[in-house]
């Protein structure tokens, strides 16, 4: 059967954004198994013991129960560089275990630290966290992501970030890049000048 994941923050003891996380739990087994979920992230995650004091990376693996729960110490990748990589075909919209694509279109990164997939045209996300751009006002996401992330669906509904049309071409526009994920917020996010984003080789 297969696989999906939850990645959750959990720092100081707090648990983030539970709710957008049982949301998407709930969304993923009825779309892709065709059933309503039983799985209570609140009762799973009750049940296990973790460090109270430090920031923390649950990871959650199902399919229509829970297959594994582990946590480990987060310490943000650090992000210098982005390589535009160009793919039609790629499909992320569940947040699927198997992530064979995104890994050999990271393999193309060449020396930089990321990817920016763009999928006919448009800007959608980095190999692990959706994408923010800065405008010199705002920062903009794109409205074409491969996944929905749920740092990115609660920056919305708090009007910190706006949904944006982003074209390849309108990169140019924008002053850094950012990068956003359940880890991530935008407080903490690694970001990079414009000018680091490095064209692809297509």
């Amino acid at each position: 059967m297969c696989l999906l994941f939850e990645t959750i923050k959990i720092k100081n003891g707090i648990i983030f954004h539970s709710e957008l996380h049982q949301a998407r739990i709930d969304r993923s087994i009825t779309k892709l198994f065709k059933r309503e979920s039983n799985i209570n992230l609140t009762a799973v995650l009750s049940k296990q013991k973790f460090p109270s004091d430090d920031w923390i990376k649950c990871k959650v693996v199902y399919d229509t129960e829970v297959k594994e729960v582990t946590f480990h110490p987060y310490t943000p990748k650090k992000i210098k560089s982005l390589k535009i990589i160009e793919n039609n075909e790629i499909e992320y919209s569940l947040k699927y275990a198997n992530r064979r694509i995104i890994n050999m279109l990271y393999e193309q990164r060449e020396l930089n630290d990321d990817i920016i997939i763009v999928r006919n045209g448009f800007v959608t996300d980095s190999s692990y966290a959706n994408l923010v751009f800065w405008d010199g006002h705002n920062w903009h996401t794109p409205n074409s992501p491969l996944l929905k992330g749920v740092q990115r669906q609660f920056l919305l509904s708090q009007c910190k970030i706006i949904e944006s049309q982003i074209k390849i071409e309108d990169l140019v526009k924008y002053k850094k890049a950012g990068l956003i994920n359940a880890m991530l917020d935008i407080t903490d996010m690694p970001t990079i000048g414009i000018k680091k984003v490095n064209p692809g080789s297509n």
